[in-house]
């Protein structure tokens, strides 16, 4: 599961560059937070499959 702030983090920033799309930290905002949830989520499959694996031999 992601953890909390990451969720707020990347919901805050897409209303923020919807309501506010003229102030490009915005978009910064956006980027860090869609960074953050990709490498998280990748990190949670790729130590989910390991976990597979092991726990088959």
């Amino acid at each position: 599961m992601l953890p909390m702030p990451i969720y707020f983090l990347f919901v805050y920033a897409l209303l923020k560059n919807y309501l506010n799309p003229e102030e490009p930290v915005n978009s910064i905002v956006l980027k860090f937070a869609v960074f953050l949830l990709m490498a998280y989520t990748i990190l949670a499959y790729s130590y989910s499959w390991l976990i597979l694996i092991v726990h088959q031999n």
